[in-house]
């Protein structure tokens, strides 16, 4: 008798959570909704890493960058020219990459190549701005200019690393500035010495 009654009182416990959970599904069916959210999966941009003539550094960019196509340099002293290779953006990047010894300091080389590109660029002493993200000793300087008619978005970095002064120089079309100066943010501090 006693059996009986202990599964008695099981039977009227589980029947209890039963109707619990059939009137919980019931009125969710009738006026609750249950909304889900799909969680947008972010692709991962592919990199390239690009080292330059010489072996000093190197930069690490997006997969729409390549090698500079043109049978000239850009740029004479350049041990990297890199060209973007969308449809819908020219973008170009060159670097020029010196050892330290041949210089007194940083402050130094920065004067020798700031002067030279204060004069192409029209810069001014005030439009450069000091940076030692990721350890990296670094001046830089974003500007709109008219070149001939073509309004361009430069930016110039002037980096110290360990052994290295190097300019790491991006520009692109006015009209992509917003889109593109945190990518040419991040390709610049990407800049590392290569093992030798």
């Amino acid at each position: 008798m006693k059996k009986n009654k202990v599964l008695l009182v099981v039977l009227l416990v589980l029947m209890c959570l039963c109707t619990a959970c059939g009137e919980k599904e019931e009125k969710a069916k009738k006026g609750t909704r249950v909304e889900t959210k799909e969680v947008e999966k972010k692709e991962e941009v592919k990199k390239k890493t690009f080292v330059c003539d010489n072996k000093y550094v190197q930069l690490e960019t997006p997969d729409t960058w390549a090698n500079y196509p043109g049978k000239d340099k850009m740029n004479n002293d350049s041990c990297l020219e890199l060209v973007g290779v969308t449809k819908n953006e020219d973008k170009y990047l060159l670097v020029i990459s010196e050892d330290k010894e041949a210089f007194k300091d940083f402050t130094s080389w920065f004067d020798v190549v700031f002067g030279i590109a204060k004069k192409s660029y029209d810069l001014d002493e005030d439009q450069v701005r000091r940076s030692d993200e990721n350890g990296i000793n670094t001046r830089f300087v974003e500007k709109d200019l008219d070149i001939q008619g073509e309004k361009v978005y430069l930016q110039l970095y002037f980096m110290e690393t360990e052994k290295y002064y190097t300019q790491v120089l991006m520009w692109t079309d006015q009209n992509h500035k917003v889109r593109l100066s945190t990518e040419f943010r991040d390709i610049a501090y990407s800049l590392k010495e290569v093992e030798q």
